[in-house]
């Protein structure tokens, strides 16, 4: 009897080991089979049909956004805030602010200053606001904010990812914003306070990444909160934006990032280039989430990438020298992993059980160069789990 459990466990180590060892080609035949699952999954989720049902609302939307200056600023190239702006300020999982840096809040103001709203319940004491806004008066120099160089990470080093890039910690700068605008109720010079903040939230518009865009609108909104709650008779002047306004702002931006999908036919993407407005954070958009693709997948997808090279080299002059612009011509930049990187560490920072079902074990960079079909299979099964839906609030059921 024991002889044969010997035999049994024997074998049972036998398969483990042969498995392990022709892991790689076992698990190359599955992903070589689902290539085309895949890559149909990810085609038949293009975004063209919603863009097409919904022409007549994006054309409403940009007439009312294009009346707004502040929507239709692209940078300049000669005085970048990123050497003033990047040490003062706290960067998201890297640096925060102490006792000492320029732009601390002390946490029990802070705290208030965030939960003010439009709720009249909340109150907030005007003579608690002793900061010192004089940074403020300083951003009206600067054309651009590259916050990619001159950062806590870039003087370590310049081997960046996109899902490693550093990013300002924009509540604190969020806090600051609105604190500013207390200080100019304070002081009865909203003039001067929402002029100083919409400096701020320029540079933070025309960082071009979606995050920064949507920051920069929530730093107007909260602008013309306090001055309907603290101030209501400036809201008819012509430097409070409405909020309705805003709202259709951020609505626009965020789907026109769909505007340059790599799987719209050429008709629809031609036809949607009349929609200028955001022109800059849509490329940016566009180029973070391709470049990853572009080197695997361009010649499966014929002239999808050949426009956004275009596009990207019309505006070379127009838009922010961005990191992600600087490589996107850069044949050997791989934009998420390095050679031995495993491709599926991204995997870590889904919390979705099902996502993280879909994930194989791991693979390399060096290990997909040798099989480019099935580089082919994991990048489509990669940017179909990751393509986000950027149009869902112009959604139209059938």
């Amino acid at each position: 009897m024991k002889k044969k459990l010997l035999y049994i466990l024997a074998g049972v180590l036998g398969l483990t080991a042969c498995l392990w060892i022709f892991r790689f080609s076992i698990m190359g035949l599955f992903l070589n089979t689902t290539l085309e699952t895949h890559k149909q999954n990810y085609l038949s989720n293009s975004p063209e049909k919603i863009i097409l049902k919904s022409w007549d609302k994006f054309e409403e939307d940009y007439k009312l956004i294009k009346k707004i200056d502040f929507f239709n600023q692209t940078p300049g190239s000669l005085n970048d805030a990123g050497p003033f702006l990047n040490p003062m300020i706290s960067w998201s999982n890297i640096k925060d602010n102490n006792e000492n840096d320029p732009l601390y809040i002390n946490p029990t103001l802070k705290d208030k200053i965030r939960a003010f709203n439009s709720d009249k319940n909340v109150k907030f004491d005007l003579n608690e606001l002793n900061l010192n806004f004089a940074w403020f008066k300083e951003l009206h120099k600067y054309d651009h904010w590259n916050y990619e160089f001159h950062n806590p990470i870039n003087a370590q080093t310049n081997d960046y990812r996109f899902y490693t890039f550093p990013m300002p910690n924009y509540s604190d700068l969020i806090i600051w914003s609105k604190a500013r605008i207390f200080k100019g109720v304070k002081d009865k010079n909203l003039k001067d306070a929402i002029k100083e903040n919409h400096d701020l939230a320029r540079l933070i518009f025309l960082n071009e990444d979606l995050v920064s865009m949507m920051v920069a609108i929530s730093l107007l909104k909260n602008e013309t909160m306090i001055v309907q709650s603290m101030a209501p008779t400036y809201l008819n002047k012509t430097d409070v934006i409405p909020t309705e306004t805003l709202n259709v702002a951020l609505r626009f931006l965020r789907a026109q990032t769909s505007f340059l999908d790599l799987r719209l036919s050429q008709e629809t993407f031609i036809k949607l280039l009349k929609f200028d407005t955001g022109l800059c954070q849509k490329i940016f958009q566009a180029m973070n989430e391709s470049k990853a693709f572009y080197k695997i997948l361009k010649t499966d997808m014929p002239g999808s990438f050949e426009r956004i090279d275009k596009l990207v080299e019309d505006t070379d002059s127009k838009c922010r020298n961005s990191f992600v612009r600087q490589k996107w011509k850069d044949p050997d930049y791989q934009a998420l992993f390095k050679q031995n990187d495993d491709i599926f560490q991204m995997a870590n920072s889904f919390n979705d059980k099902q996502i993280k079902s879909q994930l194989p074990f791991k693979y390399t960079v060096n290990d997909l160069e040798k099989n480019p079909k099935l580089a082919k299979t994991i990048m489509y099964m990669i940017i179909s789990i990751g393509s986000p839906n950027y149009i869902n609030s112009y959604y139209f059921k059938d």
